[in-house]
């Protein structure tokens, strides 16, 4: 193995600098980094009532919906569809905190799904 991982190494290294070489690719970056920065300044929910928020994941599912559909259909992939996170697991994330202030503010993901590939 160590005889050929030298060689698919050189040709990872040269594949990169042939991506670093497309116009666009700059461009990538910067919105990669855009996104980044974005993401170090994580968003909590609107609401920290649980009712609330599974109102809120209920009236937002035909939108995620709407975008994993139009994803699929540009990328080839096929949409997966998940239930709502269950209110007994929103529960436990919020009460097997160290310190639970019971507040609902942080539970993520109530609204789930993906696009799935073949290959990358």
């Amino acid at each position: 193995y160590k005889n050929t991982r030298h060689a698919h190494k050189r040709v990872y290294e040269n594949t990169m600098v042939g991506i670093r070489l497309q116009p666009q690719f700059d461009d990538f970056v910067r919105r990669a980094e855009q996104f980044q920065q974005e993401l170090s300044n994580p968003q909590r929910q609107h609401y920290d009532d649980v009712v609330d928020l599974y109102h809120e994941a209920r009236d937002v599912q035909g939108t995620f919906k709407n975008l994993l559909v139009e994803l699929s259909s540009r990328t080839g992939g096929k949409v997966l569809l998940a239930p709502l996170k269950g209110f007994g697991r929103c529960v436990e994330k919020v009460g097997l905190r160290e310190n639970p202030d019971w507040s609902f503010s942080t539970v993520c993901d109530i609204v789930r799904g993906g696009v799935e590939f073949n290959n990358m």
